[in-house]
């Protein structure tokens, strides 16, 4: 998926001229780092970790994966580089500000009648999911990338 209903990218990290393979323990800690981030359910199967989450968890948006409602994360090591692609979705969050707007310009209508504050609105959806979207792309590179730091 694409934006903006998914987010995809990679990280890379390097790993101290390792012969054996880390990618078991590279799962393993990104299981283990979904777990501790309240992922509704999150499962390895080889290389590749699953994750879901659900919008309706008791979690805080401060939570790293409060944005996203699914995502794979795929592992591979690369000589001296562990390489981890993810594909995140983020209908969720999607939703959410468009659930946002549409009670604002409900509210908005019902006082005014009239559609010449809807481009504003418009552009503050625009604004508010784009922000969220980026903060959300550096936020989880981060902390995939600190968490798998100590494998190095």
């Amino acid at each position: 998926m694409y934006f903006p209903f998914g987010l995809n990218g990679s990280v890379r990290i390097r790993v101290a001229g390792s012969d054996r393979s880390l990618i078991p323990e590279a799962t393993r800690r990104v299981e283990d780092m979904l777990d501790a981030a309240f992922a509704t359910k999150a499962s390895a199967e080889g290389s590749t970790v699953q994750f879901t989450n659900s919008m309706f968890q008791a979690v805080g948006n401060w939570n790293i994966l409060a944005p996203f409602g699914a995502g794979v994360l795929d592992i591979q090591q690369d000589f001296d580089c562990l390489v981890v692609r993810y594909r995140l979705n983020t209908t969720q969050m999607f939703l959410v500000v468009l659930a946002m707007l549409a009670l604002v310009a409900a509210l908005v209508w019902n006082s005014t009648n009239n559609f010449t504050v809807l481009p504003p609105l418009i552009g503050g959806w625009v604004c508010i999911f784009g922000i969220n979207y980026l903060i959300a792309m550096l936020r989880f590179r981060r902390w995939l990338r600190s968490g798998l730091k100590s494998l190095s």
